[in-house]
């Protein structure tokens, strides 16, 4: 039997008809077509959805000869996931959901060459100007107490618009704790596609990508630092792998440079 890919209002990417055997699985190739403007969601059988749906590489056993046709979802800047906060659907920085986007330190709102505790806008350990509530970090034994990211210091209120910011632990909590978070590659990039399990919305997700450096690892920034005596000068961060989904802070100093994704209400 012979199954055959259309890219249905594609833009770019070719796929070539598969030849398979009566009764004996096979997995669907990668998808290779793209759509400017849409994310790939999938297969039908029919052009408008109606038919029988098959995911990407899904494993199937032919009976018959087998037509498919690419499914897109336009993208919108954000995504509702029935939580407190909506989701942006792309890094900062990014124009599609499994790009990397832009790098940032916590706490700046532009992007380097280099990312070093040299060059960070607020000092280094037990020199820190701001976000400090240990004078053993501060400079000249300085403090100020401020745990969340004011407007100035957000990079995603100075880049994005007055709608955005960055998540809080909490938001972040909530995304880990009310969505279903699968290891997978989108378009050659490793990440984890995030679905939400609340009542109505269980058909909404985003994908988070891993770093570019690596394509195995993601570190997203919160917008809260880390007010312990030990670690007043890092922040805390979201981290995952191919087996691992937590929020960390410890030694994850602030002039690193990490991805964000930007939260709206």
């Amino acid at each position: 039997y012979t199954v055959c890919y259309i890219g249905n209002g594609s833009d770019n990417g070719e796929m070539d008809s598969i030849t398979c055997t009566y009764d004996v699985e096979f997995a669907h190739p990668r998808n290779a077509y793209t759509r400017e403007g849409y994310i790939f969601k999938g297969w039908n059988t029919k052009s408008d959805g109606t038919g029988t749906p098959y995911t990407d590489k899904q494993n199937i056993t032919p009976t018959d000869n087998l037509t498919l046709y690419a499914q897109w979802e336009e993208l919108t800047e954000h995504v509702d996931l029935g939580l407190s906060v909506k989701w942006a659907t792309c890094n900062l920085g990014a124009e599609q959901p499994w790009e990397y986007g832009d790098y940032y330190a916590w706490g700046e709102v532009n992007t380097k060459s280099s990312y070093t505790e040299d060059n960070y806008k607020y000092g280094k350990e037990s020199k820190m100007t701001k976000y400090c509530g240990s004078y053993t970090f501060g400079y000249q034994m300085f403090t100020d107490d401020l745990k969340t990211l004011e407007k100035e210091d957000d990079a995603a209120y100075q880049n994005k618009g007055d709608a955005w910011r960055i998540p809080t632990v909490d938001e972040i909590r909530e995304l880990m704790t009310n969505c279903t978070w699968i290891y997978t590659m989108v378009n050659g990039r490793n990440g984890y596609k995030v679905t939400s399990n609340k009542t109505g919305f269980t058909d909404r997700s985003i994908f988070l990508p891993c770093e570019r450096t690596s394509n195995t690892v993601g570190y997203y920034w919160s917008s809260e630092n880390q007010m312990g005596n030990n670690y007043a000068d890092c922040a805390s961060c979201l981290h995952f792998n191919n087996s691992t989904i937590e929020i960390i802070w410890k030694v994850q100093y602030r002039y690193y440079g990490y991805s964000i994704r930007p939260v709206c209400p």
